[in-house]
């Protein structure tokens, strides 16, 4: 301890300017990171040689008292553009926030593991019991693994439903459908068995009482949207992968309308409504 001592103070006795930033540097190696601290190296230098020059007194007071200095005029301007970077950067944020509540945007979820997605599964149905919905729609492929299947995370709940359902799925002998089953590799047997089953379960919504009605459609699958009177989970059907891997977006209705609930939810009443839909009369094997 006593040698670096001695060592310091020789180097300040035969350098001060180098002992000054030598320990300008050490204070303020973390400056150096941002890069502020390169700035501010030839101004503190050039204030500090001018200050002894003009200084009547040549004494370790003042060269230390100079250091300090110079390590406060680099401190306050690190210091001014960390402050003005968190403002800007907390404003940014605000607006952000203020446009993604705009477009009605509450959630979101990109596919990290099917443990996670069942807990984002259990979110929605959650949001479902609490809110008792008087109107559900759902547009999905076949159905199986959103409600269909005994395991699917709507099975229980529709078995249950009070409210209006409404039911579009893909129309398992269309152009589209084939395209579909194709991009992900599935089996056609099992693709249509899967609808075929779904079906089944439709029928026993329907003799348990549930209002529901089932339309198959022929367009080419894009969205999966679950949806309430005030509510949308929307998910995109990519080409080659299952949607269950593809993100969530949890969407809201807001009292501006500039939620993007308003567009979306017109894409599912123009498809429930078009002309080549077929009606599937439950309770029996007729389609119109």
């Amino acid at each position: 301890m006593f040698t670096n001592l001695k060592d310091s103070i020789a180097k300040l006795k035969r350098d001060p300017l180098g002992w000054i930033l030598e320990m300008i540097l050490k204070k303020a190696v973390w400056a150096l990171i941002f890069g502020w601290s390169f700035l501010a190296w030839p101004v503190s230098t050039w204030f500090l040689t001018g200050w002894l020059k003009l200084s009547s007194f040549n004494t370790l007071h003042q060269i230390i008292f100079g250091s300090i200095i110079v390590i406060a005029i680099i401190f306050f301007i690190i210091l001014g553009h960390v402050s003005k970077y968190a403002i800007t950067s907390k404003r940014e944020n605000e607006k952000l926030k203020g446009l993604i509540e705009a477009y009605g945007i509450k959630g979101f979820f990109p596919y990290i593991d099917e443990p996670i997605r069942r807990n984002e599964w259990d979110t929605l149905l959650k949001y479902l019991k609490l809110s008792q919905p008087q109107n559900l729609n759902i547009l999905a492929l076949n159905g199986w693994d959103t409600f269909g299947s005994e395991s699917a995370p709507l099975h229980d709940f529709l078995m249950n439903y009070k409210g209006e359902l409404r039911i579009l799925l893909i129309d398992p002998e269309c152009k589209e459908s084939e395209l579909r089953r194709s991009g992900l590799q599935l089996p056609e047997n099992k693709f249509k068995t899967d609808y075929e089953k779904t079906k089944a379960f439709c029928d026993a919504l329907k003799a348990n009482n549930v209002n529901v009605e089932l339309k198959l459609y022929d367009q080419k699958p894009i969205w999966k949207m679950i949806t309430t009177e005030s509510y949308m989970w929307l998910q995109h059907y990519d080409k080659f992968t299952h949607v269950n891997k593809n993100p969530v977006y949890e969407i809201y209705k807001d009292k501006n309308k500039t939620s993007l609930f308003f567009p979306l939810i017109e894409v599912f009443i123009k498809r429930w409504k078009h002309d080549n839909n077929k009606i599937v009369k439950l309770g029996s094997n007729n389609q119109n």
